[in-house]
């Protein structure tokens, strides 16, 4: 083994897991389909599961949350707690790829909005915990 394929292995991440992008994106140099990966693709799969509502699938009403209809309840602790618990559930039905996690809401009343930060490890993956906010806001 040369010296290069030390250096070039050593850093090389393994992919485990790889999603499409929504928009079926091109990737330029291979001419394949772009994909997001990893801790990406278990993001996006986060997002898009919190802003689908319940219903809103064909194959699947069961899955998505209420988060958006529940933008126009008043945010009092109770109605964040229901949105909470509503996420962590159709996380653990619907995501296995995340793995502990916890869910926070935090309330905008200015602007209309909630921001949910939720942190997560990919299992299977050695890796610090990854966390991220998804920023959901009435539309008028």
């Amino acid at each position: 083994m040369s010296r290069a394929d030390f250096y070039t292995l050593e850093k090389k991440k393994i992919t485990i897991y790889s999603d499409f992008l929504t928009t079926f994106d091109v990737n330029p140099t291979t001419g394949n389909l772009a994909v997001n990966t990893n801790e990406n693709a278990v993001k996006r799969s986060l997002r898009n599961l919190i802003l689908t509502n319940v219903g809103e699938r064909l194959y699947d009403s069961r899955k998505g949350t209420k988060v958006r209809g529940s933008l126009f309840e008043l945010f009092d602790p109770v109605t964040l707690e229901v949105m909470r618990m509503q996420i962590t559930q159709s996380i653990n039905a619907y995501e296995p790829r995340a793995n502990p996690f916890t869910v926070q809401i935090v309330d905008d009343i200015e602007r209309d909005a909630i921001r949910i930060r939720i942190s997560f490890q990919v299992i299977n993956i050695i890796s610090p915990p990854v966390s991220f906010d998804v920023f959901v806001q009435k539309v008028r």
